[in-house]
């Protein structure tokens, strides 16, 4: 039944009560049994249909419900429901089966690819009861049903840490266990708060890494060794000879070549023995800028002059204040060295907090900036760009830097300058 025929039958039933009332007011109670007959009549007939339009959105309900969306109202509509709402309720079927086909798809997709990624993810909640873990993350620490199931370490890095921030973790296990990069990042879904755990397994990455430094090192100690010793041996093998002769002038100079060469090989080892022997810092607050004025009076002693901004002026940070001094002094004289054949040279220090509310400090120079292959390897030991550097200072300074847990990168445009940045 449509709304037209609804609309009719409505007004058929007002005006057989209307008839019936009058015949009785008139005292035709015969007469008015005919109204009444048709008035019942047309009222079972719109009850009948009302509670069929209410079975069908009953199954509308249900299907919703139960997620059934390829429920036809055809039959209802033969039966008397109106052909427009029958239509609607079907669109309206249609489109939450699409919708809900396709939020499946893509929850398949995801879950799919965070089971495909190498790296093993964990979710807990408030009460840090594990509610998702990828397949990764099973074979790296088993299938554990709360935050308490993991090693005492990893739980006590996971619970220190902050959003943002990264440690590497030593897990038990066979040849030696792994070396697990954790990270914590909290996320809200429907109100509940989550952490989502992320664990890297680093040992390969850091095998590797050993390797390929264990090469380079040997590469250059081979290199400093035999540029010493060659031309040390080619002398001695010279005079070592029974039937040479011993001229005092030839003599002089060679002892002078022998102890420069020497020389320049215990200096080598000097450098090296400062590279490997730094010690763990000291972690303490200070502020920053109170740093940054002490190292302005030493270094204008010198005839380097920069200058600087703490962003927040009270800026503090917890490392060893004399190890990162001495990052600063050699990183602002490096670019002093770069800036100063600039018409008007310019170094200047930047100290804020970076989007993860970490210290940042940056160094930048207005100078000739560093090309880009030997940006690479700047701070690789022994490697320099200078005439008469060791290539030892920008080691240090990433050695100090790394065992604060932090990182130092360079960005650099010849001809224009570059900038070192410190992040703890």
């Amino acid at each position: 039944m449509n709304r037209r025929g609804q609309l009719f039958t409505l007004l058929l039933l007002v005006a057989l009560s209307a008839g019936a009332g009058a015949c009785i007011a008139r005292g035709w109670y015969a007469v008015s049994l005919v109204p009444v007959a048709a008035a019942v009549i047309a009222a079972c007939r719109l009850l009948s249909r009302q509670n069929r339009t209410m079975q069908d959105l009953r199954g509308f309900v249900n299907a919703i419900k139960f997620e059934e969306f390829n429920i036809s109202f055809r039959r209802s509509v033969e039966c008397g429901l109106d052909a427009e709402i029958g239509a609607k309720l079907e669109e309206a079927l249609a489109i939450l089966g699409e919708k809900t086909r396709q939020k499946e798809g893509r929850l398949n997709f995801y879950d799919l690819l965070l089971n495909r990624v190498d790296f093993a993810i964990v979710c807990v909640d408030r009460e840090e009861r594990v509610t998702w873990i990828n397949k990764a993350a099973v074979n790296m620490v088993g299938r554990l049903r709360a935050l308490s199931d993991f090693s005492p370490a990893l739980r006590a890095s996971i619970r220190e840490l902050a959003t943002g921030e990264v440690k590497t973790v030593t897990l038990p296990g066979e040849r030696g266990g792994k070396d697990v990069a954790v990270s914590v990042a909290n996320a809200y879904i429907r109100g509940d708060e989550l952490r989502i755990i992320s664990l890297k397994n680093i040992r390969p990455i850091i095998e590797q890494t050993e390797s390929e430094a264990w090469r380079k090192l040997v590469s250059i100690l081979r290199h400093e060794i035999m540029n010493s010793m060659a031309p040390i041996i080619s002398l001695a093998e010279t005079f070592s000879t029974p039937d040479t002769e011993l001229d005092p002038a030839l003599i002089h100079k060679t002892m002078q070549t022998i102890h420069r060469r020497g020389k320049g090989l215990v200096e080598f080892v000097r450098n090296y023995k400062q590279l490997t022997d730094i010690s763990a810092p000291r972690l303490a607050p200070f502020r920053v800028r109170e740093m940054l004025e002490d190292i302005t009076v030493l270094l204008e002693a010198r005839g380097i002059r920069f200058t600087y901004r703490v962003h927040p002026a009270d800026l503090v940070i917890k490392a060893d204040r004399v190890q990162i001094e001495q990052v600063l002094i050699n990183l602002v004289k490096n670019a002093w060295e770069a800036a100063e054949r600039a018409e008007h040279p310019l170094v200047n220090v930047a100290a804020d907090l970076d989007n993860f509310q970490r210290p940042r400090i940056a160094v930048s120079d207005n100078g000739e900036g560093i090309l880009p292959d030997a940006s690479e390897r700047l701070f690789i030991p022994f490697f320099t760009t200078k005439k008469n550097g060791s290539g030892i200072g920008l080691s240090v300074c990433k050695q100090i830097v790394g065992a604060h847990g932090g990182s130092i990168t360079v960005a650099s445009v010849p001809n224009e300058g570059s900038c070192f940045t410190i992040r703890l």
